[in-house]
């Protein structure tokens, strides 16, 4: 990984992932996280104004809405593991593996 940049999304999107465990960043975080570079590296270029004003809430909310989907999926996974340890059986099995795919 690249050293962090010392502000901005940037340096939020390199921190975020260490609050994740490893299999969610690999197989969710980091997919989103280039997306959202490669959108943001193209948009560097507007530097002042309501286009920058715009992409600055864009980028906020795609941030928080990535964020949000591992921190959904984390859960969503954790449940997985409480039901099949409560419940057993492989019918239980093989339906939570349908609503949750492992990673």
């Amino acid at each position: 990984m690249p050293p962090i940049p010392e502000t901005g999304f940037l340096r939020t999107w390199d921190l975020l992932q260490y609050l994740l465990p490893w299999s969610i960043r690999i197989k969710a975080y980091e997919p989103m996280y280039y997306e959202l570079l490669k959108d943001y590296l193209i948009t560097i270029r507007y530097k002042t104004g309501w286009p920058r004003l715009w992409l600055t809430f864009c980028f906020a909310f795609r941030t928080v809405t990535m964020f949000g989907n591992c921190l959904g999926l984390l859960v969503g996974l954790k449940m997985k593991k409480i039901v099949l340890n409560r419940l057993g059986g492989n019918v239980v099995k093989s339906i939570l593996d349908r609503l949750f795919p492992r990673f």
